[in-house]
């Protein structure tokens, strides 16, 4: 799905700068599926040139909060695949570089949860548990829609 963001409270202000920008495609990715490799994923797409992946373990508490993601980020990386400013592709493919943010370490301060407030065929409201709201809209099925830049 494609993510607007809206908070006067962000987390982030980088993330607030990257979200206002529209040479980014900013997108969500959730599979669910009662499993041990449940994720939540947001991808910052940079044109051609590569993306940042920040990647979260996923649950849904069925009985008490069956609208409510809980996540723990886990894993993050920038994936170069051509350089600026003239697409220079990297000898060998694509370069994957960690994030640089020590999830473990952060303890509590790497987890977080969203909240669907509103859910429709192709716009979903969730709020965040730093305030966040985020409207976000589904892919067009036909094929025009941006795809995940790694198989999902």
């Amino acid at each position: 799905m494609a993510a607007g963001m809206t908070s006067a409270a962000s987390s982030s202000p980088i993330q607030r700068t990257v979200t206002s920008l529209e040479a980014f495609t900013i997108q969500q990715a959730i599979r669910l599926r009662g499993r041990d490799d449940d994720r939540v994923d947001q991808i910052v797409q940079f044109g051609d040139s590569g993306y940042l992946r920040l990647s979260a373990a996923a649950s849904v508490d069925e009985a008490s909060a069956p609208s409510r993601i809980d996540f723990a980020f886990d894993l993050a990386y920038f994936e170069i695949r051509s350089l600026p400013p003239f697409g220079f592709k990297p000898p060998g493919g694509p370069i994957r570089i960690p994030y640089p943010v020590p999830f473990k370490l952060l303890g509590d301060e790497a987890k977080g949860w969203l909240e669907t407030t509103y859910l429709g065929a192709d716009v979903r409201v969730s709020k965040g548990n730093k305030g966040t709201t985020f409207v976000l809209v589904r892919e067009a099925s036909d094929g025009t829609g941006t795809p995940l830049p790694y198989e999902f």
